[in-house]
């Protein structure tokens, strides 16, 4: 699961990446979403093993972050 908060409503983009960086899946589509604490959950039972990022952007600002799948 991804949690993140939001100091100010706006819209958020949350991808799932391979380790080529190659979009997986589309967890958040440019979707505003208020302030506050959101919890999101990833469908990671259903890819294969390996290295993926996950990258949101919300009101302008991009984080991204690696996790290993086993």
């Amino acid at each position: 699961r991804i949690i993140f908060r939001l100091n100010k409503p706006g819209q958020v983009t949350l991808l799932l990446k391979d380790k080529q960086e190659q979009i997986v899946a589309t967890i958040i589509d440019d979707y505003y979403q208020n302030l506050g604490t959101q919890i999101k959950y990833l469908p990671i039972t259903r890819l294969p093993k390996g290295m993926y990022w996950v990258e949101l952007t919300a009101n302008e600002t991009k984080i991204s972050q690696q996790f290993l799948v086993e």
